[in-house]
């Protein structure tokens, strides 16, 4: 059972870590924005591409994640499923 649980901690620690990642690029992407005089419409563009582009990182399937064969992928071989090209 321990064994099951592993991969869906892997997939929990990844998608908040990517959620974090993404959202201080976001804060610091609108006080650029900001700092160049921009009005809300590109402020709330920006919001929501990033928004989708976590969304999208996180649910990725672990080959858009380590387009590695598996024996080369940094990853655990759960989120990088592509079979071994050695």
């Amino acid at each position: 059972m321990a064994m099951r649980a592993r991969p869906k901690y892997w997939w929990l620690a990844g998608g908040f870590a990517i959620g974090i990642a993404l959202g201080f690029l976001t804060k610091w992407l609108l006080s650029l924005l900001r700092s160049r005089g921009a009005k809300a419409p590109e402020e709330m563009a920006l919001t929501v591409a990033m928004a989708y582009l976590a969304f999208y990182l996180a649910n990725a399937p672990g080959t858009a994640l380590c387009p590695l064969p598996s024996a080369l992928c940094p990853l655990p071989s759960a989120l990088c499923p592509l079979p071994s090209a050695l």
